[in-house]
């Protein structure tokens, strides 16, 4: 139904870039991000600690996860 409509499409598609640029600039300041490398396999990997339940960093437990990867800047 968007598809086939031009202006809704392009609505949409302005959303998903504006969506995918604040998903990058938010990577860019909370992760810490790994290069790993390993029998010909290579991935970035993104790590952050995560919260408690109060809002202070856990230091304990950390998150990683492979992120979307955008255009360098």
């Amino acid at each position: 139904e968007v598809a086939a409509d031009p202006e809704r499409l392009a609505k949409w598609t302005s959303d998903q870039a504006e969506e995918h640029s604040a998903l990058m600039r938010d990577l860019d300041t909370s992760l810490t991000m790994y290069r790993v490398m390993g029998c010909d396999h290579e991935v970035f990997m993104g790590c952050a600690h995560v919260e408690d339940s109060e809002g202070s960093m856990d230091l304990s437990r950390v998150n990683c996860f492979t992120p979307p990867l955008g255009k360098k800047r």
